[in-house]
């Protein structure tokens, strides 16, 4: 069963910009796979581009951040969040995440203000959006 969650508030007078997004959630040795940013960490995966399946997004996504082929598996969890970016608008998420694993390293990775790191389970809480860390939870089944 796919769990569900909403983070953040609707607001019946915002004109929301919408975004679908598709990530990973590799789990391995107490350590979930994570990109680091300035702002703190997220789940390897983005934006799925016109006419991309969740597994392509979240495969070329991984390249680019990472560097590595993945194995994308089950879809475990979907979140919707909405949220207020200052000059940038009014935004609601649909993200999807799958359980996966990182196969090899293919090449560098073609983004560079993001590190490939495993983040420790302990420290989910500096991930940056509420639904990544919520579904890192469900994955690794941590109750919160």
């Amino acid at each position: 069963m796919v769990e569900y969650r909403l983070f953040g508030q609707k607001r019946e007078d915002a004109e929301y910009i919408k975004r679908e997004g598709a990530y990973i959630i590799c789990i391995r040795d107490g350590c979930v796979a994570a990109s680091r940013a300035a702002k703190g960490y997220y789940l390897p995966g983005g934006g799925v581009k016109n006419g991309e399946s969740h597994e392509e997004c979240i495969n070329r996504e991984c390249l680019e951040e990472t560097g590595y082929s993945v194995r994308t598996g089950e879809k475990i969890a979907e979140a919707e969040i909405f949220f207020e970016n200052g000059s940038k608008g009014d935004f609601r998420l649909f993200q999807n995440y799958y359980r996966g694993e990182f196969i090899k390293k293919e090449k560098e990775p073609t983004e560079t203000d993001v590190v490939f790191e495993w983040l420790p389970l302990e420290n989910i809480d500096k991930m940056v959006v509420g639904g990544q860390k919520w579904a890192v939870r469900v994955c690794a089944d941590i109750k919160s």
